[in-house]
């Protein structure tokens, strides 16, 4: 009920952008056992907890008493005006038919194209035995990459941010986890698009997080273009460009007096901190929708470019 709720608000924000991404992990068992809960319990509780959650964000009233959960009357207000899709992440073929049976699709992670084509036809296949028609078909894959016109640092990027993610050597991921130019990235993903994948997300791992959406875009906040940025799309921006430059000039010199001083309309914090949090750069997973509503983060760069002009 308390994720339903929470979904719910969440929603309300991106009415129609926002998809519910679940999967029941497991890679360390203890890690349910410290929660209270048995791990082999997990799958049954992923089952129930998809039905609860999808009649709750629907908007109807809940009864549902089994061994591991007990509702009466539960409901949330105000339920979402759009639905919310259900993707089912994981490599199993329980994971697929769950997708199948319960799910708006399936999220994939370390699979072949033709693997990723192959956990597509389970999934509709379990759909089909229960009489889902038309099948779930929002697919997506889970890829991290190395961007970079440099082929070897684009390895050494992804390399890195993987073996200190996962604490694994990089060779255990590398056959599905490609680097390079975007061009070459885009040619290893192309066939799972032929495969059935409609959604690709990128945990795109470059030089800096702004060299991961656009290499032309400035790495540093204080670089003149981030700078517009702020001034462009914050009401605020100048105040916050002003206060930081005064700050500034008082380290250099105590006695200098702040051009904001009185005003109490600039943000705390230097503009390094707020170019850093306003601007559209890429913080994890970045969605790619292919045909879909999703932003495209090149888009972003465009308008974030077109402002500084």
């Amino acid at each position: 009920v308390v994720v339903a709720r929470q979904l719910a608000d969440i929603a309300a924000f991106a009415p129609g952008r926002f998809t519910f991404r679940v999967g029941i992990g497991g890679e360390d068992p203890h890690e349910y056992e410290v929660c209270g809960v048995d791990p082999s319990t997990r799958g049954r509780r992923m089952d129930e907890c998809i039905e609860i959650v999808r009649a709750l964000l629907a908007g109807e009233t809940v009864d549902h008493d089994t061994r591991h959960f007990r509702l009466e009357k539960a409901t949330i207000t105000p339920a979402p005006t759009v639905e919310v899709p259900i993707v089912v992440g994981g490599r199993s073929d329980t994971a697929l038919r769950r997708a199948g049976r319960l799910g708006d699709g399936w999220m994939g992670l370390w699979v072949s194209p033709e693997r990723y084509a192959a956990s597509v036809a389970t999934m509709h296949e379990a759909a089909a035995a229960a009489g889902r028609d038309p099948a779930p078909s929002i697919n997506g894959l889970n890829v991290w990459c190395g961007l970079d016109a440099d082929e070897a640092a684009a390895r050494t990027h992804v390399a890195e941010a993987m073996q200190a993610f996962y604490q694994l050597p990089y060779e255990r991921f590398e056959r599905w986890s490609p680097f390079g130019t975007p061009g070459r990235v885009a040619e290893v993903l192309a066939p799972y698009a032929e495969a059935g994948c409609s959604i690709f997300n990128l945990i795109a791992v470059s030089s800096s997080p702004e060299a991961a959406v656009d290499p032309n875009l400035p790495a540093d906040p204080m670089d003149p273009l981030a700078l517009a940025w702020v001034r462009a799309v914050t009401p605020s921006g100048h105040d916050a460009i002003r206060a930081g430059r005064a700050r500034r000039a008082r380290r250099h010199d105590p006695g200098a007096r702040s051009d904001t001083a009185g005003r109490g309309t600039a943000r705390r914090g230097s503009v390094r901190r707020w170019a850093t949090r306003r601007a559209p750069t890429v913080h994890g997973a970045t969605d790619i929708e292919s045909g879909g509503r999703a932003q495209r983060p090149w888009e972003s760069a465009r308008r974030w470019r077109a402002h500084a002009r």
